[in-house]
């Protein structure tokens, strides 16, 4: 519930009330790859370069490791980024040492991706359970 709380912040400019709220977060649940990322943005909106930076990468080396991990289960694994985009997306921006500019426009559509990547592999496994879907993912 925070992420969605310190998210809002974050997309309405409230950068001070995003940190707070975020901050909460990644102290409660630090396998929650989301907060890290938006607290990695936040920070660098307010000029925390380095430890921006550091949540960031941190956060999306996460997302790609728990993709790579649900990916590989032969069950559910071919619902979540059956393209590799999204996984694609973060080796590319771990890969080269952007500017802040780049690296928070990636950072930010990584993060909206992979949320969204949730709700479409729940969507496609559900039909594919109910015999709707052929398997392959958004």
């Amino acid at each position: 519930m925070l992420t969605y709380l310190g998210r809002a912040y974050y997309e309405t400019g409230k950068y001070q009330e995003a940190r707070s709220v975020l901050e909460k977060a990644v102290g409660r649940n630090k396998e929650d790859r989301l907060e890290r990322v938006y607290l990695g943005l936040t920070l660098i909106r307010e000029r925390e370069q380095e430890r921006g930076r550091k949540e960031i990468e941190a956060g999306i080396k996460g997302i790609h490791d728990d993709l790579e991990y649900i990916t590989a289960n032969n069950i559910n694994g071919i619902f979540w980024d059956p393209a590799h985009n999204i996984r694609s997306t973060i080796e590319t921006t771990l890969a080269t040492k952007t500017d802040d500019s780049i690296l928070v426009a990636s950072a930010e559509q990584i993060g909206v991706s992979f949320d969204e990547e949730i709700d479409k592999a729940r969507r496609d496994e559900g039909r594919f359970r109910a015999g709707r879907g052929d398997g392959g993912g958004s």
